[in-house]
């Protein structure tokens, strides 16, 4: 009789406990959902295709709310930097949904802390949550290593110390070109793109001038998985490779 009583006990005990979890995963799905229908239409805002970014930017909030961690890394990026006028900037609010979304190993909120970090001056932390992101497989935060090792946008900062020194003080090239051929390797485009330029012009001591391998790198990146179906994110690579190579960038590369 006691043994039948335990195991009813057991038996319930799991089936609420599963139960519990089957709800909590619905309400993360319905989380991702809904924050992936508002980025997707915001970003539609960026090229004139939707007008009504409140209600869009409030799901992801809401999002945020529910516990999905790249709603929470979203929101805190757009506190400490915010591009919305209807959210004021609060960078203390902000860090707190970072560590938040860090703590459950996000590198987008990796990138945006490094990002506030950088601006106010905390150039070595910079580099570390920078570093954590690529580690974790973010590209985008290697791209962010070789732009700014190569442009000693780092290293030369006012606030630089001894902490620096196995970087350089002007800038790092070795590390540089490292980081952004992972980068480029893995298919992200503004590496690709950044890189093409470094093979176009060379790198004394580490890159020899290629002009052919410049424009297939050019080619590769505009049909990369982050461009293609993103018109805004197409037309952003399109101003950089213009930036840098000028507006007859086609002719000069021989496209």
């Amino acid at each position: 009789m006691l043994r039948n009583k335990i195991f009813k006990f057991c038996f319930f005990s799991f089936a609420i406990l599963t139960s519990s979890s089957l709800l909590a995963q619905e309400d993360m799905d319905y989380a991702e959902r809904l924050f992936d229908d508002a980025t997707d239409k915001l970003n539609a805002i960026e090229i004139g295709q939707e007008a009504n970014y409140q209600a869009h930017f409030n799901k992801i909030k809401h999002s945020a709310d529910m516990g999905y961690v790249e709603a929470i890394a979203y929101f805190g990026c757009e506190l400490t930097k915010t591009g919305f006028s209807m959210l004021n900037r609060d960078a203390v609010k902000g860090e707190r949904y970072l560590n938040k979304a860090i703590e459950k190993n996000s590198s987008h909120a990796m990138v945006c802390m490094a990002y506030h970090l950088y601006e106010i001056g905390n150039i070595f932390e910079t580099i570390e949550y920078l570093e954590r992101a690529y580690l974790l497989g973010d590209y985008g935060a290697a791209t962010e290593l070789g732009y700014l090792f190569k442009t000693g946008k780092l290293t030369n900062h006012t606030n630089g110390t001894a902490r620096y020194s196995k970087y350089g003080r002007d800038n790092d090239v070795k590390s540089a070109v490292h980081y952004m051929k992972k980068a480029a390797f893995n298919g992200q485009s503004t590496a690709e793109i950044l890189l093409s330029h470094w093979y176009y012009v060379g790198v004394p001591g580490y890159i020899s001038v290629d002009k052919s391998k410049a424009r297939m790198l050019v080619k590769s990146a505009m049909h990369e998985d982050d461009l293609v179906g993103n018109p805004s994110a197409t037309r952003r690579a399109s101003f950089l490779v213009e930036d840098i190579y000028g507006t007859n960038w086609k002719q000069k590369l021989g496209m």
